[in-house]
Parts: structure tokens; C-alpha cells; sequence
């Protein structure tokens, strides 16, 4: 539109600088070359114009430009968030694993830890007595680490009768120092073995039965493959049992 009106204007101007100069005061000749001026100046003012009123298509591309720049902007911000994200969730895969590698270091440690104390001779000495005794019957294990010596203070197991009683105390105190055979820091392991018993007067109570005490030498000196549970009195360096048990 703007072209088109401009145009117009250049033809009307032309036209009324023609119209001002009347034919009968000029030549034809001198028409002519009014004329020719004319058409020339209009020839270049409509070049000029041309050449001054930018192209449709050059605002399209210039509007295209725009939105391309926009769109690449979008893409880049999506890329972005994008990178964040992953690097985000890496960061987190990282701390998970960490956590778990110190998880599993903490386990190893405590377990390394139960290790070292299953290793101590109290605890090689609580344990052989809870599994022939029974964890319920075990009162007392005492150990002195300088002088290497152990104290057993356990409940006998009950059986039909007195002697099976007696045979079966024997038989737990030789399964313990089978067990505790090569066990480095105890030299000598006494028993203290109790039995509910009861008084003239009728009350029952848990009361020592039976003593006996094995040092290192002793111990070393049995063949665990050949030995009779029977002998256990007469190998202990201290052996006593409540008269009950010897009727």
C-alpha cells in the first residue's frame, strides 16, 4: 500500500509541474524535453523507492529469525534443565552408594568385632558350656586372664536317677575340656556344678554337688578318642561331689 500511494504522488507532482507551464509559451520541441525530464526524474524517484521500501519478504525472514532464535532458545533451556536433572540423579546414585559402601564397612567392622571376642577364652568357655549344659543352666564363667584360670558355675541336668544325675555331669565336663583343648590363655578350668537339693527341713535350693579342677598338664595328657567319661574323678586334681551322689 505504501508504495502504491507514493507512486502517486510522484505521478501527480510530475503531472502538476507539466500543467504549470502552458503549451502556447513553450515549443514543442521544449514540451518534449520537459516531458523527457519528467519521465526521467520518475523513473528515479520510483528506483529510489524500490530501493528504500524493504522487501515483504526480508520482514518475514527477519520475523522468522526471531522466532528460530526463540525456538533455539527454548531448546538450549530444555537442554539445560536436562544436564541438571541427570546430574542430579548421579549425584544421588553416588551418595546412595556411599552410604552403602559405610553401611557395608560398619557391618564388616561389627563383625569383625564379634569375631575378635568369640576369639577371647571367656567367650570359647561361655560357649562350650551353653551348648553341653545349656544356655539356661549356665550361672557364672570366670575368667582371671593373668593367673589363666577359669571358674564354672553351671546347673546340673536332672535325670531318672542319682547315678545317671552323676554319669551325666561327668559327661558334660568332659565335652568342655575336649572343647577347650589347645585353647590358648587357660591353664586350669575348674567346675562348680550345682543341683536343686533339699534340707532336713524340707526347702529346696540350688546347692554346690559337685567340684573338680583340671589344669593344662593333665589335659594335654588325655587321648579324647579313647577316653572313658568315668575316669573324670580320678584325672581332676580336686574332685568332690555331695555325699548323696556316692549312696
Amino acid at each position: 500500500m505504501f508504495g502504491f500511494l507514493t507512486l502517486l504522488f510522484l505521478v501527480a507532482t510530475i503531472l502538476v509541474v507539466v500543467g504549470i507551464i502552458k503549451p502556447t509559451k513553450i515549443k514543442m520541441s521544449s514540451r518534449k524535453e520537459v516531458l523527457k525530464k519528467g519521465g526521467i526524474a520518475l523513473l528515479v524517484l520510483f528506483v529510489l523507492m524500490m530501493v528504500t521500501v524493504p522487501p515483504t519478504e526480508s520482514t518475514t525472514s527477519e520475523t522468522d529469525k526471531g522466532t528460530s532464535t526463540g525456538l533455539e532458545t527454548t531448546e538450549e533451556a530444555k537442554a539445560e534443565e536436562a544436564k541438571k536433572a541427570e546430574e542430579a540423579k548421579k549425584a544421588e546414585e553416588a551418595k546412595k552408594a556411599e552410604e552403602a559402601k559405610k553401611a557395608e564397612e560398619a557391618k564388616k567392622a561389627e563383625e569383625a568385632k564379634k569375631a575378635e571376642e568369640a576369639k577371647k577364652p571367656e567367650n570359647i568357655v561361655r560357649k562350650a558350656v551353653e551348648e553341653h549344659f545349656g544356655e539356661e543352666n549356665l550361672e557364672e564363667v570366670t575368667y582371671n586372664a593373668s593367673g589363666k584360670f577359669v571358674l564354672i558355675r553351671v546347673l546340673g541336668n536332672d535325670n531318672l536317677t542319682t547315678n545317671m544325675i552323676r554319669r551325666g555331669m561327668w559327661l558334660d565336663t568332659q565335652d568342655i575340656l575336649e572343647d577347650l583343648d589347645g585353647v590358648e590363655g587357660i591353664d586350669t578350668v575348674d567346675f562348680n556344678i550345682l543341683f536343686p537339693m533339699q534340707d532336713q527341713y524340707g526347702n529346696s535350693s540350688n546347692s554346690i554337688v559337685m567340684k573338680s579342677s583340671f589344669n593344662k598338664e593333665t589335659r594335654d595328657k588325655i587321648n579324647w578318642e579313647n577316653f572313658l567319661t568315668d575316669n573324670i574323678p580320678n584325672i581332676s586334681q580336686n574332685y568332690w561331689e555331695h555325699p548323696a551322689f556316692s549312696k
